[in-house]
Order: structure tokens, then C-alpha cells, then sequence
């Protein structure tokens, strides 16, 4: 099994994610220009300061949720679901703002006045099973400046997960996740204490006492990273291919060799070829972008 990954990578923002204190419930939110802002803000900072954990109630609303998800969503129409889009992630944040926030969470993103909430499926996140970033835009002479959030959820990881009928369940926040479904919902959760963070307190990160104070009060996560399988152990388990190998494969008429440097969601194989980019080695390569499926080991 492949160690557990980040649910997220170091966030996209203007100032720095770095928090040196002052990072617990306790520190207030800073005051906003906008007085309904403002109060939003506090509103919602003063509803989580008060919540207590509570695993059975969480239970309730994510079986409540998981149900109105496949009522509702054309793709998400069974728990190991084979497509996802943004879509599903708006429909998601609706159910869970609704279920856990109260609505709260919509009120200082998405309908904030010079703010915006955005979502993202992709495929090019290979390790993090998440990502949320946060762009803020100064004011300046006659523009009242704005505040850009975005969840990215890894379609990637996801659909490379729970192949197997009978494998034991696979951990997301230190929760087991039995399909897809349910690490969706969990990865999902755990980039709304970062959008959480960031709406109210300007900055966020899961190392810190604040974050893990809020992800263990809201959603009762006892953990935060995932075991979710990335296209580098699929390989391994699949294919019987790691990083080093060495393959070959048919490209235009040819059978080329060469040796696998890295897997993502293509592998990537250097192949000997004086035309190529000399590497530190002293040899000449030129790369090549290879599904896994189309490689054969080559041990000669």
C-alpha cells in the first residue's frame, strides 16, 4: 500500500499560508469593510465555536446526504460512480453548507458581495486528493478589490480507487471509506474547513490546531490524509510497473526502450536517443508520455 497522501497541496494565494500563531477558535475573525459581511463572518464563527463533536449526529446527516446525493445527481447515480463533473461538486456543497453550516458557509463565499466560490474536477491532481485555494485582490482606486475561492476535487484518484469487490475499506480523514462515493464526501469535507478558514480568518492549513479543532467538531475527522490509490501504485498492482523499470513499447511502427522516470497519470520513459536532452547521467534522452496499459517490461 502506498503511503497516505496530502489531501491538499500547499494552497494558492496571494499572501503567505504560513500561520507563526494566533490560530485557534478563539482568535477572532479580521473586521471587514463590509458591515452584512462582517456579520456573516462572525455569525459563523460564533456557530463553530459553539459546536460540540458529535459522531452520531454526523452519521445521521452523511446518510442523509449520501442519499439526496444519488437521488439528485444524473452521474452520481451509484456509490462507485464512473464520471464526476463541477456539477456534482456545486450540488455537493449545497447539501453539505445546508446540512452542517446552515447556509452559512454560501453566505461569506459565493453570495458575498466581491466574492466568488468556483469548483474543479481534475485530473491532473495526481497525489492530493483535494486542493483550495484562496486569491484576493486588493483594492485600488475605484475597484472595491474581491476574494476568489476554489475547491478542486482529484477525479484521478478517486476512479483509480475501489477496483477490488472484497479489498478492506480505504481510509480518508482517518475515516473508512467503503466506494467512491464516501471518499468524495470526505475529501470534500475536508476542503470545506479550508474554505471554512480562509472565508473567515483570511489563511488555513491542516498542521495547525484550528483546523484540526474544526474538521474533529464539524465532521468528526480523527485524521488528515487519504490512502486513496494514486496512478503510481495502480501501476505497481495493475501492471507490475514502478518508477526505474525498465519497458518498452510501439510507437509509430518502432518498439522503443527505455526506462521508466515517472508515473502520473501517464508514465513518462526516457528512451536513448543522441537527439535528445543530455541529463546529468552523460546520456542523451528524449521523453515520452506512455499510457501504463501500453508498457511491457523489458528486462534485458
Amino acid at each position: 500500500m502506498s503511503p497516505p497522501q496530502p489531501l491538499r497541496r500547499r494552497s494558492s494565494t496571494l499572501r503567505s499560508s504560513r500561520i507563526s500563531g494566533g490560530d485557534d477558535l478563539t482568535t477572532p475573525p479580521p473586521r471587514l469593510a463590509d458591515p452584512l459581511l462582517d456579520q456573516a463572518v462572525r455569525s459563523l464563527a460564533a456557530r463553530l465555536v459553539r459546536l460540540s463533536p458529535d459522531p452520531s449526529r454526523v452519521a445521521q446527516r452523511r446518510d442523509e446526504l449520501r442519499a439526496s446525493i444519488l437521488r439528485a445527481s444524473p452521474r452520481i447515480n451509484r456509490p462507485n460512480f464512473t464520471h464526476l463533473d463541477e456539477r456534482d461538486l456545486q450540488l455537493l456543497f449545497t447539501l453539505t453548507d445546508l446540512s452542517f453550516f446552515a447556509g452559512g458557509l454560501a453566505a461569506v463565499t459565493r453570495q458575498a458581495p466581491g466574492r466568488s466560490l468556483a469548483f474543479r474536477v481534475s485530473s491532473r491532481l495526481t497525489r492530493a486528493a483535494g486542493k483550495t485555494s484562496s486569491l484576493q485582490t486588493p483594492p485600488s482606486p475605484g475597484q472595491p478589490g474581491s476574494m476568489r475561492f476554489e475547491i478542486a476535487i482529484s477525479a484521478t484518484l478517486l476512479l483509480e480507487s475501489f477496483h477490488e469487490p472484497n479489498a478492506p475499506p480505504i481510509l480518508v480523514c482517518g475515516c473508512p471509506c467503503g466506494d467512491r462515493l464516501d471518499a468524495l464526501m470526505r475529501v470534500f469535507e475536508h476542503e470545506l474547513i479550508h474554505l471554512v478558514e480562509f472565508a473567515v480568518w483570511g489563511r488555513s492549513s491542516c498542521a495547525r490546531p484550528r483546523f484540526r479543532d474544526l474538521a474533529r467538531r464539524v465532521f468528526d475527522h480523527v485524521g488528515f490524509h487519504h490512502d486513496l490509490v494514486t496512478p503510481r501504485e495502480a501501476a505497481r498492482r495493475r501492471h507490475a510497473i514502478r518508477i526505474g523499470d525498465r519497458v518498452k513499447f510501439h510507437y509509430e511502427g518502432r518498439t522503443l526502450r527505455g526506462r521508466v522516470s515517472r508515473i502520473t497519470r501517464r508514465a513518462t520513459v526516457l528512451v536513448d536517443d543522441p537527439a535528445g536532452h543530455l541529463y546529468s547521467d552523460g546520456h542523451h534522452y528524449i521523453r515520452y508520455y506512455v499510457p501504463v496499459d501500453r508498457l511491457q517490461s523489458d528486462p534485458s
